[in-house]
């Protein structure tokens, strides 16, 4: 699969992430700028490439001769979770998630900007972790006594501390997003968008059947800039013309 933003592909060109965007965890551009979304199942347009099934293109808001803007705020934490799951205690997750957006004329009838603006910030718990050391999920190989005594051998001998062991692992991203539109005459318009996304998430780096301290565990966030001019023109009545130029920094 594909995703596009205004036709520009934003998608795992190298195929490294477990979602269909370049980035690792994150819809790459905040949620309020997008103003359409199509979905293609195996298009044969000629302007496609570089994948064979489902094409997702988002449509970004433009402004227009009228101000207008959004804000939101979410909050959940661990009073709106789980105290325990069958008598285990249980990390919650905690969430906040807040954004803005803002558009209008720059010169009415010509020159128009649409920003975004979004930011998660995410704290998942944790809920496997060595035997006795109250996690949910407990490991069968190794008590906390274990790791404890590990941690203080790393430290003590080796000079290395493994850190330790998590009962709550960050993640959160930061999205910014702008857009001028510019209606250079009857048969011109000009687009420029420029993105750019900041993630973080902090997560093991290992199987099932290890345990280390959170100095071992990676954070595999990106971040990401990502630049588009797009100029649409009508030359005669049956002929027009769509030129894309981008450049995406990940």
């Amino acid at each position: 699969n594909t995703f596009t933003v205004d036709g520009i592909v934003q998608s795992d060109t190298f195929g490294l992430n477990g979602t269909p965007f370049a980035a690792r965890n994150s819809l790459p551009l905040p949620f309020d700028i997008v103003d359409q979304l199509s979905v293609e199942f195996a298009p044969f347009d000629v302007e496609y490439s570089e994948f064979t099934g489902c094409l997702i293109n988002v449509v970004t808001k433009a402004g227009s001769n009228e101000f207008s803007g959004s804000a939101f705020y979410t909050y959940f934490d661990g009073g709106l979770f789980a105290n325990s799951i069958d008598g285990a205690p249980l990390n919650a997750n905690e969430e906040k998630r807040y954004g803005a957006t803002l558009s209008g004329p720059i010169i009415k009838d010509r020159l128009f900007f649409s920003v975004g603006y979004e930011e998660a910030d995410l704290t998942g718990g944790n809920n496997f972790g060595p035997n006795g050391g109250g996690f949910t999920n407990e490991a069968n190989f190794v008590t906390q006594e274990q790791f404890d005594e590990f941690a203080r051998i790393a430290r003590d001998v080796y000079g290395q501390d493994v850190g330790g062991y998590p009962t709550a692992l960050p993640e959160g991203n930061k999205r910014y997003f702008g857009r001028i539109d510019a209606i250079i005459n009857d048969d011109h318009r000009l687009e420029a968008t420029y993105q750019r996304l900041e993630e973080t998430n902090i997560e093991s780096d290992f199987g099932g059947q290890n345990i280390t301290g959170l100095n071992s565990f990676e954070d595999e966030g990106t971040t990401s800039d990502y630049y588009s001019v797009r100029l649409y023109s009508d030359w005669t009545d049956t002929i027009s013309t769509e030129l894309r130029v981008s450049r995406a920094e990940v």
